[in-house]
């Protein structure tokens, strides 16, 4: 019989902390909740040294490795205010440990594979863990079954390093190394050793990605690591998954910055006494998701859905109809044509003049319409009953209680403010507003946003908005485009088909959220018990090298993604062309770099460029 024998930490599983250390600042906060930041570093600190204490006194030629229970009688919390017993602090421990392990899903197809073969699985640890704790552990991810064998270095006291421990796997079970392959991450005790003793040996290796190493290089004091642990999440919520670049897209760009930016608005909401948040249709919705992760630990928050959009708002937060207020609407969007314009008004069936049907830009449409008094009397009639419309809209919803916020993407707070209008001609509150980015904003009071577009870079600004809105927050649901009365008296959005595939949308979707809601379920864990959140700055979680000089491989995820933002028209975020058209045309692209470094034959070599012509201006 064939055996193939296994590695366990990070080969078979992997910790969602990263680093093994990441386990001892969780501990240290739930062991001492009240503890200042010195005295929780302190006691990862004596827990670290505990283990090399154990090694000094326990460790004999014929005694390895040591226990846990070995480490813990090594480790000195005398001057640390530790009132818990011993067996209070393993049980916590161990603890931690689970809540942070997950499997690594290419090993695990791996192990199953093998085992469909006939082969024997044993698994193999140098790990002072404890024996059961480990088996039940790797039960419980699914690597282990009852027909496998399991041996642990706490156990057996031998080390694979040493080699002593395969010797003892081949004694006792008496397998041959001619059939006998195993599989693990160390380049020594999990390859260079095995081979030296015969046993073929394959090496796993998981190590992280490009912008993952890019993030743990971010940890900038002797604080908690911060860009270790964002980087450690989001390798391990990577290797849950298939391994594809649009999952590791969706964990290494995605996920860092929109779960720290919803838990830190969740966190200011907390302070700012905010009762309800409400998530603003469609952009919002993957905030609402990992939102619902986290509202266990923000219990006075509740949160909501609200179908909303520009569609349904602009026209009813409007002071007046006349061409400077109907221009605030459109002079952002000069390619539109009469139909676009129509939509947006709610005044599809509106016959149009001959002289407009070929129009584009809302600087020559819209005096032309305005002219007509029959269009001015039915959009102002239009404006009064989709305002009406909204804040019952807004009333049945909740939104007119005190104490609630909205949340948003970004933008230049149109939205936000034409709510506010809404709710004020009805003589409700204000609503506070949260955006991750704004940008040629509407300036004053009431919100509050993390990132501000006139401060990025030349060339930088343009590219994140079109990714966030048409990629990051991709959703698969309709436009919102209006409000109906159904015949039992509630108000119901109404929807505007997409001209999009929405299969595409879906799937795309459908991943994102579920490596969100595992990136929010790691980070509340980690960042959350060891207090580290307080340290946080987006610019952490934020990859701006990725929006200047990004890696081509990750840029396939984006390559022939299209996204509607008229009737008339669907674009490309990223094209694939000749450079020399590229750089030709540079003003068509709405991500310039992107589209260099995507068309090049020599993306490494344009990413230097880009790289040296960025730091150049700093």
């Amino acid at each position: 019989m064939k055996i193939a024998s296994f590695d366990i930490f990070d080969t078979c599983v992997a910790r969602m902390c990263g680093e093994p250390d990441g386990v001892f600042d969780v501990l240290a906060k739930m062991v001492l909740p009240n503890a200042d930041k010195t005295q929780l570093f302190d006691f990862a600190l004596a827990r670290k040294r505990g283990y090399w204490n154990a090694l000094q006194k326990f460790r004999t030629n014929d005694k390895e490795d040591v226990s846990l229970d070995e480490i813990y009688s090594c480790c000195d919390f005398s001057e640390l205010g530790v009132t818990l017993s011993v067996k209070e602090l393993i049980d916590m421990e161990l603890s931690v440990e689970s809540s942070l392990l997950v499997p690594i899903c290419e090993t695990l197809e791996l192990i199953n594979s093998m085992r469909e073969k006939g082969c024997r699985i044993v698994f193999i640890s140098d790990m002072y863990l404890p024996y059961d704790f480990v088996e039940k552990t790797i039960r419980r991810l699914g690597c282990m079954k009852d027909d496998d064998l399991l041996y642990v270095s706490s156990k057996s006291r031998k080390l694979k390093t040493t080699g002593n421990l395969f010797k003892l796997v081949q004694k006792e079970q008496g397998f041959s190394v001619k059939q006998w392959c195993h599989y693990g991450d160390n380049i020594i005790a999990d390859y260079k050793v095995p081979r030296k003793l015969g046993i073929k040996a394959k090496r796993l290796e998981y190590s992280y990605s490009y912008y993952e190493k890019r993030m743990k290089k971010k940890d900038y004091s002797s604080c908690y690591k911060i860009g270790n642990m964002m980087a450690g999440i989001s390798r391990a919520v990577r290797l849950q998954e298939n391994d594809n670049i649009q999952t590791t897209f969706a964990s290494n760009l995605i996920a860092p910055l929109f779960v720290s930016y919803v838990y830190s608005l969740l966190r200011d909401a907390q302070k700012r006494r905010i009762e309800h948040i409400y998530f603003l249709a469609r952009d919002s919705n993957v905030f609402f998701e990992i939102a619902k992760v986290l509202e266990q630990d923000f219990p006075n928050i509740s949160l909501h859905y609200l179908c909303v959009s520009r569609n349904s708002l602009y026209l009813p937060g409007l002071d007046e109809i006349s061409y400077d207020s109907l221009m605030g609407i459109f002079s952002a969007y000069e390619w539109q044509g009469i139909n676009d314009i129509l939509a947006r008004l709610h005044m599809l069936d509106y016959e149009i003049p001959d002289s407009l049907v070929n129009a584009y830009g809302a600087d020559n449409i819209l005096p032309v319409l305005l002219t007509d008094s029959n269009f001015v009397y039915r959009i102002e009639q239009e404006r009064i009953n989709q305002r009406k419309l909204c804040f019952d809209y807004f009333k049945q919803e909740g939104l007119c209680r005190r104490n609630c916020a909205i949340v948003d993407l970004n933008g230049s707070r149109t939205c936000h403010c034409a709510i506010n209008k809404i709710l004020s001609f009805y003589g409700a509150e204000s609503v506070f507003g949260y955006y991750l980015e704004v940008m040629n904003r509407i300036v004053g009071t009431g919100y509050k946003a993390y990132n501000f577009s006139e401060r990025y870079q030349e060339n930088y600004a343009i590219a994140p908005r079109y990714l966030y809105e048409q990629y990051f927050c991709v959703t698969p649901f309709s436009r919102t485009i209006g409000y109906k009365t159904t015949t039992e008296g509630k108000i119901t959005p109404l929807y505007e088909s997409e001209f999009s595939s929405n299969d595409q949308r879906k799937d795309i979707y459908e991943r994102n959220v579920r490596i969100l809601r595992k990136f929010a379920s790691a980070y509340r864990i980690l960042l959350d018990r060891c207090d580290s959140h307080r340290c946080i700055d987006l610019s952490v979680a934020v990859n701006t090298e990725f929006y200047l000089y990004p890696k081509k491989e990750y840029l396939k995820c984006i390559e022939g993604f299209r996204f509607s933002d008229s009737k008339v028209r669907e674009i490309f975020i990223l094209y694939k062309h000749s450079l020399f058209r590229v750089l030709k045309n540079k003003s068509k692209y709405y991500w310039l770099y992107g589209n260099i470094i995507n068309s090049s034959c020599f993306p490494e070599l344009w990413r230097m460029l880009l790289k040296w012509k960025f730091d150049k201006k700093i």
